[in-house]
């Protein structure tokens, strides 16, 4: 699992301004929220892995993930 996350190729994600979130390899996804605002990114099917939230870890995602301002997830999309 995360030796997709250091070899997997990357591809880039299309998300809302002040968001960036990108693929490694065919599971992951990575998406940072940069903005004092909240955000929302569509199309997430998964698990969060890891986030800076910790409490968030292992959060099962249907459809949405909805970010904090600042911050960060690792879903896993299986």
């Amino acid at each position: 699992e995360t030796r997709e996350l250091q070899t997997g190729a990357y591809e880039s994600v299309k998300a809302p301004d002040g968001v960036w979130a990108w693929r490694r390899g065919d599971h992951m996804l990575v998406a940072l929220n940069l903005s004092e605002g909240d955000a929302t990114l569509a199309d997430v099917e998964g698990r969060i892995r890891i986030g800076t939230d910790r409490q968030r870890d292992d959060e099962v995602l249907r459809g949405v993930v909805r970010l904090h301002p600042w911050e960060a997830v690792v879903i896993d999309t299986r």
